[in-house]
């Protein structure tokens, strides 16, 4: 128990969240609404409407994302319809589970995503949690799915090209020198950094630290993180308010992360993820 108390009691210095509205030119706001969890809220049209006027303009979705295929796509495709200036989208090529039975090509998944989604843009597209799988070929495949993000970038039915990745910095700093990616996302919160080493015990995903947030930003790439509490697993160590605070400060203070993925039900709780005051996370 000491070493919770320790944590908890840690000063870190409060840094109010620089909260930008996307320009008509699309740039990704500070916080960005993750979408797992939207099979988990009654009215999402009304949750992301919230989270706009908390200045989060950016949604971030994926091919399964809401537990089934498509699920959270459909949903935020309802909200485009008459809101398509107001999001800036991020969404997945989903490498590690094409079926080639239904996919021939990458072209039909994306087109099937912009179909769902009812647009012809995404703003941001990335390869979705490379190395997840032991995908055959799989350096040619990564380079492959590369050169079809580079295209249809040139077509404009893509904004920006990235990827996200739970990896180590070894294979962060190798994907990072791929090509001239406009943007990455990789795993950062308290779990990654000092107190890690008194909580082995914890399963969390592998992430490649701050290292590869400086890297990128060196190269300019725009930095995402993503799993501030690491999919719950930081209230394995404590559910005092105190910590969890903590917790997000921890990740907003890191100067090489430009946007952090934010992904609770409830909008008190992401208000309190920005402010770190505020609504109760009971």
């Amino acid at each position: 128990m000491a070493k919770n108390t320790e944590v908890k009691n840690k000063k870190v210095e409060k840094v109010e969240p620089e909260v930008k509205i996307s320009t008509p030119s699309r740039s990704p706001s500070r916080f960005v609404l993750g979408s797992c969890q939207f099979n988990r809220i009654d009215n999402v049209n009304k949750f992301i409407s919230q989270c706009i006027d908390l200045g989060i303009t950016t949604i971030d979705t994926g091919w399964g994302y809401g537990g089934s295929e498509h699920f959270s796509e459909k949903l935020i495709g309802q909200y485009l319809k008459k809101n398509r200036d107001k999001i800036y989208l991020i969404d997945k090529l989903p490498l590690y589970c094409m079926d080639p039975q239904k996919y021939k090509t990458f072209d039909d998944v994306l087109n099937e995503q912009l179909s769902v989604l009812g647009t012809d843009y995404i703003d941001c597209y990335m390869l979705h949690a490379v190395y997840d799988a032991n995908i055959e070929n799989q350096e040619e495949h990564i380079q492959g799915a590369i050169e079809f993000l580079k295209d249809k970038k040139k077509e404009g039915k893509i904004g920006s090209i990235g990827f996200s990745a739970h990896v180590d910095i070894y294979k962060a700093e190798h994907l990072l020198n791929l090509t001239n990616w406009d943007a990455c996302m990789f795993t950062y919160n308290v779990l990654s950094g000092p107190i890690a080493e008194h909580y082995k015990e914890i399963n969390v995903w592998q992430n490649p630290g701050k290292e590869a947030f400086q890297i990128a930003k060196n190269k300019g790439i725009h930095t995402y993180s993503m799993m501030p509490l690491e999919s719950g697993r930081v209230l394995d160590i404590s559910h005092d308010q105190n910590f969890i605070d903590y917790a997000f400060r921890y990740v907003k203070n890191e100067k090489s992360i430009d946007s952090i993925l934010l992904g609770s039900s409830k909008i008190e709780h992401i208000k309190r993820s920005i402010y770190g005051e505020g609504d109760s996370l009971k």
